[in-house]
């Protein structure tokens, strides 16, 4: 077991003991909270570093300084003796944020901490977190314990277990950690410029944690601009023909309508869109293609209990368990990755993938992201009903930003009535994304636009099993956020720009083309950012937004047909956190810092990955897409019973195959229900 899980599991039973055994204590406490300095808990003269308040309930103030999936640093100033560690799910604020909070003093092997937290005002917004800059032979002492720091001109001299590495200047050395995400990747006697973080401590030693990429500068760091005609998809739709972005690691630094000097330019001469957002999938799912059935359903639960899908289930888990449990998990992930990446994809939902457990496919830097990692603040559950109200009262108390959860995925009342249940258990709030929807009317769109809810429209596997979707024109015009997403290949499309047609086809036959191009690449990009809770750095191209970028050819005057009439074979070139993983040769080829790239076909058109990455944190993070190609297609030889095909990156045509569709429409006192016919 991962270190860091043991880790948890002791916190867990620290905390467990210290409720069942100390909740006199803690009532006498909690009454009266000392307000003070983090300066006055964190400064001591004693030799263990123990703060004089361990115990007692306090309250403070700071700037906050960097966050991780299990809490937050605040600083008073960039002064010794003023930061400390918050560990609590019950807040998310941000960097920058000045707060005030009342916990409990604790020293966590050796870490002073703020636990226990029962009161949290965010003050203001909008602070600098500015580093204390140090001498590498000064970082390691009690006093900056928690602090931002910054130590400059170091080198890497070792790497670590538990993606743990280790910087040296002048003879002294420090550790850096992974508590956060950042598409760095070090390699012994790399020469870095500086390097910023937390100050954390832990198993007997004080470490550097960063808090992005950026927070590392050197040659190593991408920095370039990329020139096109840029499709921002910002709050004007602001399209700039013949301008130039600037990318330094994973972020957008500039936009620039004259290329500042001495940075690699690489001219695309096409559309730059953000990169594509894939609201909701299962990709782990995605190695296998249509299952085939041989009727429609009115909800999920009947095809469920299909025998064809149980025999499904069977095949699926002998590929998923090739070799051994579980062992062909994260080539799952990637084959379903990079099929999403060919088609200018740079980040799906479909697992909750917060632990370094699952570094090998969900960790930033390995193919897409991973709608729910870190610093997304994603729950998602595909049956929600069935956790009940404690379950989730529970989690409204935490920190999260999107509950993700199916929800009336089918066209009779029971569906229905899965909405109405999530509402009366007072659920329906801003943090609610509803996948599918299918039988909502009038008064449930309502209901949602009131409640800031959002919804992830799948029109592909709907029709395919319900022979309907929902009525997103009633839900645009409620004012529903709405994003679109292709589920699964076993139902629905086998990548976004698939599934974007299909809703445009499905908009102009059974909606006289209401919804306009722009509104569906809306969907998919900043309406989908919205759905995820990550609106604030994804979805769109802008100053401090992920370098999410994927590039068509067109015209910047028509620019949202022109990615709906895109295919995989027409995406130039595909940019996950700042780092091109797809594209055509002759663009990938201008990227200094790329390795090991491969030839790819796609559609009969010659295109390059480079999806491959030399680290020594992620497991499987060297293997080749043809190796994993081959792997899988071994354990698809030998599952039984073979009930869908093996799908690689690219879906055999079949033509002229026309499935009912019925298109509901609810009114306040009926349901009009008519029988077209559409063609895939």
């Amino acid at each position: 077991m991962h270190y860091r899980l043991c880790v948890l599991f002791t916190r867990l039973l620290l905390l467990t003991m210290l409720i069942l055994g100390g909740s006199a204590k803690a009532q006498s406490v909690h009454d009266n909270p000392l307000v003070l300095s983090i300066y006055d808990i964190q400064y001591t003269e004693d030799p263990s570093g123990n703060s004089p308040y361990v115990g007692q309930e306090v309250t403070i103030s700071g700037i906050v300084t960097g966050t991780n999936f299990s809490g937050y640093f605040i600083a008073e100033n960039p002064e010794p003796w003023q930061a400390i560690y918050v560990y609590s799910n019950r807040n998310g604020p941000k960097v920058g944020d000045e707060v005030r909070i009342t916990g409990t003093v604790s020293e966590y092997y050796g870490l002073t901490e703020l636990t226990e937290i029962t009161a949290f005002q965010l003050l203001s917004s909008g602070h600098s977190a500015t580093p204390l800059s140090l001498d590498i032979q000064s970082v390691s002492h009690e006093q900056y314990e928690s602090a931002l720091i910054q130590v400059r001109d170091v080198t890497v001299t070792s790497l670590e277990d538990y993606g743990e590495w280790v910087i040296t200047a002048g003879g002294a050395s420090i550790r850096c950690d992974d508590l956060n995400d950042y598409v760095y990747f070090p390699q012994i006697e790399d020469q870095l410029a500086a390097v910023t973080g937390n100050l954390t401590y832990s198993f007997g030693e004080f470490k550097i944690a960063p808090r992005k990429t950026n927070d590392i500068s050197g040659d190593v760091i991408p920095h370039y601009l990329l020139s096109g005609h840029i499709v921002t998809m910002n709050d004007a739709r602001d399209v700039f023909a013949n301008a130039y972005i600037e990318v330094l690691g994973d972020e957008i630094i500039a936009i620039h309508t004259n290329p500042p000097a001495g940075l690699p330019i690489i001219s695309t001469g096409s559309l730059i869109f953000p990169g594509l957002i894939d609201a909701h999938n299962h990709p782990v799912y995605n190695v296998l293609d249509t299952i085939p059935f041989a009727q429609l359903f009115t909800e999920r639960y009947e095809w469920q209990s299909d025998p064809l899908y149980a025999r499904f289930k069977d095949q699926f888990n002998a590929i998923r368990d090739y070799g051994g449990n579980d062992l062909q998990e994260t080539n799952l992930f990637k084959l379903a990755e990079v099929r999403a990446l060919i088609a200018g994809t740079t980040m799906i939902q479909g697992v909750n993938a917060y632990s370094s457990e699952h570094d090998s496919f969900a960790r930033q830097g390995i193919v897409i992201d991973n709608a729910e990692r870190f610093p997304s603040r994603i729950y998602h559950e595909v049956f929600p009903l069935l956790r009940g109200s404690s379950f989730w009262q529970t989690k409204q108390a935490e920190y999260w930003d999107r509950f993700i959860i199916h929800l009336s995925e089918g066209t009779n009342q029971d569906a229905l009535d899965e909405f109405y249940t999530w509402q009366n258990m007072s659920l329906l709030d801003w943090r609610t994304t509803i996948i599918h929807g299918i039988p909502l009317g009038s008064a449930e769109w309502a209901a949602m636009a009131a409640a800031g809810a959002n919804l992830v429209w799948s029109p592909a596997s709907n029709l395919n099993l319900y022979g309907t979707t929902a009525d997103i024109p009633a839900a645009l015009a409620a004012g529903v956020n709405v994003a679109l997403a292709p589920d699964w290949t076993e139902s629905g499309s086998l990548n976004i720009l698939a599934e974007l047609k299909v809703a445009n086809q499905f908009n102009q036959s059974a909606w006289q083309g209401s919804i306009t191009p722009q509104q569906m690449v809306e969907f998919i990009t900043r309406n989908a950012a919205q759905a995820l809770g990550i609106q604030e750095w994804a979805g769109q191209i802008g100053l401090g937004y992920q370098a999410d970028l994927m590039v068509i050819p067109g015209d910047p005057s028509s620019p949202y047909t022109a990615l709906l009439e895109a295919d995989p074979a027409d995406v130039q070139l595909t940019i996950v956190n700042g780092r091109p993983l797809y594209g055509d040769p002759d663009l990938m080829k201008q990227f200094p810092f790329l390795k090991d790239m491969e030839h790819s076909i796609v559609a009969g058109v010659d295109k390059q990955l480079a999806i491959q990455v030399s680290s020594h944190a992620i497991p499987e993070a060297t293997k080749s897409f043809s190796e994993i190609m081959a792997e899988l297609q071994a354990a698809y030889q030998a599952s039984n019973p073979k009930i869908c095909a093996f799908l690689g990156i690219e879906r055999k045509p079949i033509n002229n195959i026309l499935l009912p569709i019925i298109i509901l429409n609810y009114t306040p006192n009926s349901l009009r229900i008519h029988q077209q016919f559409y063609c895939f």
